[in-house]
């Protein structure tokens, strides 16, 4: 409990009553210790504490992350009406502690953070060392503050689930520049990809369309070649059998059917000489 702990001058922590050592001065009772529960305070005893299980580390981490949490919210992370020995056992053994950046939101303490740097993983590392169950939170004190170390240092811990999207994010976070840099250097190699695909891609288009053109203008040049052959020629009469000059209608009329066959894969062509066709 904080009345256990001294920070000196300088900053380092003392643990006065730890473990099986014991204030020779301590007589209980003024810290809010009860004698109901035995030599602990009920707002640090962990859920076996209360129960009169069998105490581990696992106890001790349990009170640190109770303390840890009061730091960070200003707050307990329970709320006692009574105090009586019942309500102790039933919120501290049962009922799960409240979201501290959800608390903070909802503006119902004084925080030494705001609810923001609060929510994630530093959050995480709180409630994981305060779970009902001894063998679910931190396997030692060491463990603890190795999590909260690798939260300091920005690196990935244990206390959230272990997945490439967490990873990748707090390298994002430990190398914002490089990856900044990196980004923008993808940005610049996708954007010359794109633009040398489009102008490809608008180079073949023009070539098609060249192509289809110069066919187009081959096939309308045979046909007027044609056209201007059937009127220099004589033509002979299938009724009479004799030869006489061939009119432009008599051509056109000879010319005609022929565009069904010679130019059935090319439509725009055959369209424009029909046209022309109809309109002579």
């Amino acid at each position: 409990k904080p009345s256990n702990i001294f920070v000196t001058g300088d900053g380092q922590p003392k643990l006065l009553d730890f473990g099986i050592a014991k204030l020779l001065d301590d007589t209980g009772g003024s810290d809010g210790t009860l004698t109901n529960f035995g030599a602990f305070t009920p707002d640090y005893a962990s859920p076996e504490q209360i129960k009169g299980g069998q105490i581990t580390t696992a106890s001790d981490v349990y009170s640190l992350a109770v303390i840890l949490y009061e730091m960070l919210a200003g707050t307990s992370p329970y709320r006692f009406e009574t105090r009586s020995p019942d309500e102790l056992v039933r919120i501290i053994c049962e009922e799960s502690p409240s979201s501290p950046s959800r608390l903070l939101s909802a503006g119902a303490a004084d925080p030494m953070v705001k609810p923001g740097e609060l929510a994630g993983d530093l959050e995480n590392i709180v409630l994981h060392a305060l779970r009902k169950e001894p063998e679910r939170r931190y396997s030692s004190v060491e463990q603890f503050a190795g999590d909260i170390q690798r939260y300091l240092d920005g690196l990935p811990v244990m206390a959230r689930e272990d997945t490439l999207g967490y990873r990748a994010s707090k390298f994002i976070r430990r190398h914002r520049f490089r990856v900044a840099m990196t980004g923008a250097l993808a940005l610049i190699l996708i954007g010359g990809i794109v633009t040398t695909a489009w102008q490809a891609r608008i180079a073949r288009q023009e070539r098609d369309a060249a192509e289809a053109e110069k066919t187009k203008a081959e096939s309308i040049n045979k046909f007027l070649q044609e056209m201007l052959s059937y009127s220099n020629q004589s033509w002979n009469s299938a009724a009479g059998g004799r030869a006489r000059d061939v009119t432009i209608n008599q051509m056109l009329d000879e010319i005609a059917p022929r565009l069904d066959a010679e130019l059935a894969n090319q439509p725009d062509t055959q369209a424009k000489m029909f046209r022309t066709i109809a309109n002579a």
